[in-house]
């Protein structure tokens, strides 16, 4: 959303030539820091916190469903891919972002979600459509991942609160953004307001939105090789520290014999750190420079295919196969169309944050059993819970 996440605090000290008695100040408030003009610069910080937040979401949650699946010696990455996730694991709830490719979740996530909010009430107050709409659209997508991926959650100390009326408070901040804006925010905030719409079950309304996204619409959270905070982990994880790789499900994927490339992966003969699981490396993401999409006009074809279903489902299918060199998809049977929708979503939206709220909504089955390479069993997770941390904390939450 925005190349670099600045954070600006000076402080001087006005010392007399001659008088060394300095009488020291006291402590900053928050007030102090957060006057009128300082509103651009926290909208900004807070689209760079996102960014980080949502890049761990698109990792974490990758790892929990079929997407990666864990190569690393460490233990702590097999908590995510045998979905050990539970309400105690402080890494998960506590950790900062980033801090590496382990970072936490629940609080970066949180983070973003409040800031952005704040800075939608203050631009409100200040009567700025351009911030109003920024900090909108943020706190949207952040609602959208609670909603999506998350079993519950709370806000600003109130009570936990479900799936359902979290992607309804994603659905308001994306009307608030919409209305009065114009340019591809506002486009973002039709696609963000499309995506929690299918989620609710709004057919028509998600239909409605995602007709409003054009052609060659992309909007990425941004990635940096500049400053480990803001490298792409999906590539360094991937590519660079062998900790984790492509799972089974997404190997050798063909339509009508033909190779996909939208999941085109590169099978090394290698294995990863725990010298058990085979290397494969993603190809999307191809060094630590690369942005992390958010929302784009492919994701808009299949929200409406599968809102719609019939024919424009098919055409819609053909529109991205065409694109990917893929042979067309025919069909007239409901079933077999919309099952097509969920493996187009499958392939075309493959490590970009929709896998595990699609297997999810969808009820499509978790790995179970044991992991063929590493023979370790699976946990019972399969939706990032809410943390003791919030609990404990929280006097709204039994």
């Amino acid at each position: 959303m925005n190349r670099s996440m600045p954070t600006i605090l000076a402080m001087s000290l006005m010392l007399g030539a001659c008088d060394l008695a300095v009488e020291l100040p006291g402590d900053i408030t928050a007030e102090e820091l957060e006057q009128p003009e300082d509103l651009p610069l926290l909208v900004t910080s807070a689209d760079g916190v996102f960014e980080c937040a949502y890049q761990q979401y698109v990792l974490l949650s990758a790892q929990l469903v079929d997407e990666f699946n864990s190569g690393g010696s460490d233990g702590s990455y097999y908590i995510y891919d045998q979905r050990e996730i539970t309400p105690a694991t402080s890494g998960y709830s506590s950790n900062g972002c980033p801090g590496g490719q382990l970072s936490g979740l629940y609080t970066p996530l949180s983070q973003a979600r409040w800031f952005a909010d704040s800075n939608l009430s203050r631009a409100q107050e200040a009567g700025s459509q351009d911030l109003v709409t920024r900090s909108a659209v943020v706190a949207g997508y952040a609602y959208t991942l609670f909603g999506e991926g998350f079993c519950s959650a709370a806000f600003d100390g109130g009570p936990e609160v479900m799936p359902p009326q979290i992607l309804e408070l994603a659905e308001s901040r994306f009307s608030t953004a919409i209305s009065g804006a114009s340019g591809e925010l506002q486009t973002l905030a039709y696609l963000g307001r499309a995506r929690a719409r299918l989620n609710l079950g709004n057919m028509a309304g998600a239909i409605s939105d995602a007709e409003r996204v054009p052609d060659g619409f992309a909007y990425y959270a941004t990635r940096s090789s500049a400053d480990n905070t803001r490298r792409n982990h999906l590539y360094g994880s991937n590519w660079i520290d062998r900790n984790i790789e492509v799972d089974v499900p997404f190997w050798n994927l063909e339509w009508q014999g033909v190779p996909d490339p939208r999941v085109e992966l590169m099978h090394t003969g290698n294995f990863g750190r725990n010298g058990l699981t085979p290397e494969v490396l993603q190809t999307k993401y191809g060094d630590y420079d690369a942005d992390i999409p958010v929302g784009r006009y492919a994701e808009a074809l299949l929200i409406i295919a599968e809102a719609a279903g019939g024919q424009t489902a098919v055409d819609n299918i053909n529109e991205l196969h065409s694109r990917a060199g893929l042979p067309p998809f025919a069909s007239d049977d409901a079933t077999e169309i919309m099952n097509q929708v969920y493996e187009e979503r499958r392939r075309e939206l493959f490590l970009e944050g929709h896998r595990m709220n699609d297997m999810l909504r969808l009820n499509i089955p978790f790995p179970s059993g044991a992991d063929r390479f590493n023979d370790r069993r699976y946990g019972n997770t399969t939706c990032f819970p809410l943390p003791d941390i919030e609990r404990e904390n929280n006097e709204n939450i039994p």
